[in-house]
């Protein structure tokens, strides 16, 4: 857990998510975003998820959001489409992802700038 909130500083203050902690040492993670990281979390199972500006992350169109389970990306929002500015703050709680940022819709749904993610889809959460 030490080597997981290490990273989180270490990715905040450099605002991309270019390397991560594997065991001993540093390993490049590439290539990293397309554009700035506002924030991050870690799940109970060690997925780390990251929001931001950018549209592609390790690789893949990511749109805003993605996944990072260890080995590779996944984005949660590409295919289903995103009306927005950027996402600025992701938190976990009681196992459900919440998203907060300027957007309209997240995941082909409607949702003014709060939603949450169930695991396999978004759902909007009413205007701010």
């Amino acid at each position: 857990m030490k080597k997981i909130l290490l990273l989180c500083l270490i990715t905040l203050i450099y605002g991309r998510f270019n390397t991560t902690y594997a065991q001993s040492s540093w390993e490049a993670v590439t290539p990293g975003a397309n554009a700035g990281i506002r924030d991050l979390t870690v799940d109970n199972s060690g997925n780390l998820y990251v929001c931001g500006d950018f549209t592609s992350i390790g690789g893949i169109e990511a749109n805003n959001i993605a996944l990072f389970d260890g080995q590779t990306w996944n984005s949660l929002n590409s295919e289903l489409g995103f009306s927005g500015d950027y996402i600025y703050r992701i938190q976990i709680i009681d196992g459900i992802l919440y998203a907060v940022g300027q957007f309209s819709q997240i995941g082909g749904v409607n949702a003014t700038s709060v939603a949450k993610w169930d695991g396999s889809n978004w759902v909007g959460m009413g205007n701010l």
